[in-house]
């Protein structure tokens, strides 16, 4: 036991203390903080073509208004004809001549107009001008239909749902506490994924880095296999849980400090212009106290311990394949990183499972993958915050549980030969062997 200690401080204490490691952690939080500015920034900008538009109605179909406002191009409403207005073009007056037709009848719903210009005009500003024409057939329907618009517009109604427990004696659920329960689970599940993808890959490449230098020789002199792979998973692992908690501290500082290099209130975006997720803006329409209100709700005890459980037992799993790897090629490190695609592909899958065990997480692929370790550390975090059954949280966590300890002696028998193992590459049938060598 104090030899896997000594193990696991030598692999803690040589990667916290370079260098390195404290400027990423320390300049991690204002890149992203910074990212963020500079995304929301890039998102916000009118990116359409500036260009101003003449929209030809000689039948003086819409109004008669010498200007239609429109999302950063600039239209001019005119009754003259295209012919009448070429000669505008050529002037420069205009970049672009719209043709206006007058519909069939007032059922017809889709029309193909022609836009008469030299400039090849890009999807958004495409998009911008039919979106501002469909509006104006719109309106020129309701008027035509001698409809009130403001009636029209009533005739929508939004619907928020209170789930009421009838035979339980459970709390009730509304719609806010969906939303809090997405962010909170793509969170988790987000978390899960970079820490676990990017601890392991470290892992594996420890072990290929030894190996290749032929320190590990001299360590096994003094220690047995099993002992230096699980004092190097621990080790990577404390080093990886150190620097995610100082992130998860100084983001908020670096968020502070951010906002004041930039001039900008990084705590207040609009989210709905970028469409990240359909949550984050309810999240916005919610309000910091219903907020508030529901995360005091959620049963954090319960939560915070079970996470990290998984967040170990997925570590464990995915550590110890990743050193069976690095264990077992040679030297070539492009070998070892064709290795890791399949762990990788499993990681990004389970991930992508999470995210869709948010919109749906009683839904039976949210389920089953709960109980397949290999996404089990990504998808149950994510539904945590949504109360599933405490049977499914306990048989899942002793699926991780066994299957996080069976992996770890499997890549213990890997790692014990492919360690020494040296200019030869292994077959999938003798790493199959040294499994059951005793």
């Amino acid at each position: 036991m104090n030899k896997l200690w000594l193990i696991i401080k030598r692999e803690y204490t040589t990667r916290v203390f370079k260098k390195s490691f404290i400027l990423l952690t320390l300049l991690v939080p204002l890149g992203i903080v910074a990212f963020g500015i500079i995304i929301g920034f890039i998102m916000s900008r009118n990116t359409v073509q500036d260009i101003k538009v003449a929209i030809s109605d000689p039948q003086m179909m819409f109004s008669d208004s010498t200007e239609i406002k429109g999302s950063g191009i600039q239209y001019v409403h005119t009754t003259k004809t295209f012919a009448e207005l070429k000669p505008e073009m050529e002037a420069g007056n205009y970049s672009a001549v719209l043709e206006i037709t007058l519909p069939e009848n007032m059922q017809q719903r889709e029309f193909r107009l022609k836009i008469n210009t030299d400039e090849r005009l890009d999807i958004n500003t495409s998009e911008t001008i039919k979106r501002t024409i469909s509006q104006l057939y719109r309106n020129y329907k309701i008027k035509q239909l001698n409809l009130n618009s403001t009636e029209i517009n009533n005739l929508n109604v939004d619907i928020d749902l209170d789930r009421q427990s009838v035979f339980k004696q459970d709390k009730k659920q509304s719609n806010a506490s969906n939303v809090v329960g997405a962010i909170l689970g793509g969170i988790m599940g987000v978390l899960m994924y970079i820490f676990v993808l990017g601890q392991g890959m470290m892992v594996m490449r420890s072990v290929m880095e030894e190996k290749m230098t032929r320190i590990v020789e001299v360590i096994l002199s003094s220690v047995k296999p099993i002992q230096l792979m699980m004092g190097k998973i621990i080790g990577v692992g404390a080093v990886g849980l150190t620097q995610l908690i100082i992130w998860i501290i100084f983001m908020p500082l670096a968020a502070i400090v951010t906002s004041l290099m930039f001039g900008k209130n990084v705590f207040k975006s609009n989210m709905s212009g970028v469409n990240v997720d359909q949550a984050m803006q309810q999240a916005g329409e919610m309000g910091f106290e219903n907020i508030i209100m529901e995360l005091g709700q959620i049963n954090w005890w319960f939560i915070i311990p079970v996470f990290l459980l998984f967040f170990i037992f997925g570590y464990f799993l995915y550590a110890s394949l990743c050193a069976a790897i690095g264990s077992a090629v040679g030297d070539d490190q492009a070998e070892g990183q064709q290795l890791l695609l399949p762990i990788t592909l499993l990681i990004v899958m389970g991930l992508y499972i999470a995210m869709a065990a948010i919109r749906a997480p009683y839904s039976n692929l949210a389920v089953i993958s709960s109980f397949i370790p290999f996404f089990a550390p990504m998808v149950m975090p994510t539904r945590l915050a949504f109360d599933p059954p405490l049977w499914q949280t306990l048989t899942s966590l002793a699926i991780m549980a066994v299957s996080s300890y069976f992996f770890a002696l499997v890549a213990a028998k890997i790692y014990r030969t492919g360690i020494l193992m040296y200019g030869k590459k292994a077959s999938f049938k003798e790493i199959a062997k040294w499994v059951f060598y005793k």
